[in-house]
């Protein structure tokens, strides 16, 4: 396509004749017989016709024959594409020119040559009232007495009005013309005379300084990444895509001829918040079997939750697991990347750990403690030379219980250990099984000792001194005395 006008000079008598074509292409299909559509309005004077297809608009200028088969005309056909917007000026100017050729009742069109080389930049926009003929015809009449006195006040409101695509052909006449056409037939067209002249207006898409979000605006299913044209005041319906997020739709309605999309503010946002946005871990271990909550609500694995965008900034996030401490914070769920919470485990007292020495120490004391019960003891080396089984141990010295035999030193004495069998009384035993502690056994045993040698000491003396009486008394030497006496 160069962007350029295209023109057609169309003959009708007897047959269809091209008299003049600028250039042939896809837009020359569209062009038809008109007798079709104009022989039964049985006219004289000249008239215009606009008919919309999906390559644009032609524009024709129609001047019926007065001889011939009725219907016979003269034509130029003026083709806009979609793709370009064209000056009302140039319009009306080349409408100008093509109806002075067709009066003249020649074949000399030249004068047009100019209009069909001038070239128009390329709509950067898409329009989007589409063309969607009814299989009717309508008409519009202008001329004094009308609010549009001539045909260019008419092009000059804009040509690109909706209601026009709908129809088939929309015929344009002066008032006298209008007269002229049977009433029974204008009956059957409708009339758009009084129909208002909509403003349009370019939409563009919003641009991502705008968005921050990164929001994707779609209009009739398709991403909205083209400026559109619109009428204005008339409002358009589109869906927003935002990342994390549940779909929102907008209307929005442009009432300037150039706007930019804007997001309204206060839009009803969701976050759609999914159990695998959140990473649960302890100790570097990612656990599983938690109960998870957002803002009181609980959310299952394989599920999602919609939380208002409002409530997303602080939204308090709670944890539970068995074994660990309950978990409660507060977390940003604007944000896309994954939410990680750390747990700890439940605070329980310190058990206290003796140390190597004082589990000797214990143990040392309880072996001894043993050892006693069962009757060992241990002996220095100068009470086993006696023989009285005294123990004898350095002061608050523990250490773990030699070998016997062995020699040890406390307090700057030899000591040989050995272990003896010591035979209890019925007195030894009965403190033992009362609880009393070894060292006053020892000691008690010592004394018990110590008070039996000096009894028998006694009991010896004592022994001695009656037998030397009873020596006394046998002999004869003590008898004889005893008798003289």
């Amino acid at each position: 396509m160069e962007n350029k006008l295209e023109i057609l000079v169309q003959k009708a008598q007897g047959g269809l004749r091209d008299l003049r074509i600028s250039r042939k292409g896809a837009w020359y299909n569209k062009t038809f017989d008109l007798r079709n559509y104009i022989n039964h309005l049985q006219i004289s004077n000249v008239f215009y016709m606009l008919a919309y297809n999906e390559l644009g608009a032609f524009f024709t200028v129609i001047r019926p024959l007065a001889v011939g088969r009725t219907g016979d005309y003269d034509a130029v056909w003026i083709f806009m594409d979609k793709d370009i917007t064209v000056p009302a000026s140039d319009i009306t100017n080349l409408i100008a020119y093509a109806q002075q050729d067709l009066l003249s009742g020649g074949e000399n069109y030249d004068n047009l040559d100019a209009f069909v080389q001038k070239a128009y930049p390329a709509n950067n926009f898409l329009d989007i009232e589409t063309v969607q003929k009814s299989g009717k015809q309508a008409f519009r009449v202008f001329g004094q007495g009308t609010p549009y006195p001539y045909l260019a006040d008419i092009i000059n409101r804009d040509l690109n009005q909706n209601y026009y695509k709908h129809y088939d052909a929309v015929f344009f006449f002066d008032l006298a013309t209008a007269s002229a056409v049977n009433p029974s037939i204008r009956s059957q067209l409708a009339d758009l005379s009084n129909m208002p002249f909509e403003p349009t207006g370019i939409l563009y898409p919003p641009t991502e300084g705008a968005n921050p979000n990164r929001i994707e605006v779609y209009w009739n299913r398709q991403p909205f990444r083209v400026p559109i044209r619109v009428r204005q005041n008339h409002a358009l319906q589109f869906l927003l895509h935002r990342p994390g997020f549940k779909d929102v739709t907008t209307n929005l309605s442009v009432t300037v001829p150039q706007q930019n999309f804007s997001f309204p503010n206060n839009l009803p946002w969701e976050r759609i918040v999914s159990f695998d946005d959140f990473r649960v871990s302890c100790k570097g271990k990612t656990l599983s079997g938690f109960v998870l909550m957002v803002n009181g609500q609980v959310l299952r694995s394989g599920a999602a939750l919609c939380i208002p965008a409002s409530q997303c900034a602080n939204a308090v996030i709670t944890v539970t697991k068995q074994g660990l401490q309950d978990y409660r914070g507060i977390c940003n769920l604007l944000t896309l990347e994954k939410h990680n919470i750390f747990m700890s485990e439940i605070d329980r007292p310190k058990k206290k750990i003796l140390s190597g020495a004082a589990i000797k120490v214990i143990g040392l004391l309880l072996w001894s403690a043993v050892m006693v019960l069962l009757g060992y003891v241990l002996s220095p080396k100068s009470d086993m030379e006696n023989g009285d089984g005294r123990i004898s141990t350095d002061s608050g010295s523990v250490e773990t219980l030699p070998d016997e035999g062995e020699t040890v030193s406390r307090g700057g004495q030899s000591y040989i250990v050995t272990y003896k069998k010591v035979e209890k009384s019925p007195e030894t035993s009965s403190k033992n099984t009362s609880g009393r502690n070894s060292d006053k056994d020892v000691n008690a045993k010592g004394s018990a000792n110590g008070n039996t040698n000096h009894n028998n000491a006694k009991d010896n003396e004592s022994k001695s001194l009656k037998e030397g009486e009873e020596k006394k008394q046998t002999s004869p030497e003590s008898a004889t005395s005893s008798s003289a006496e």
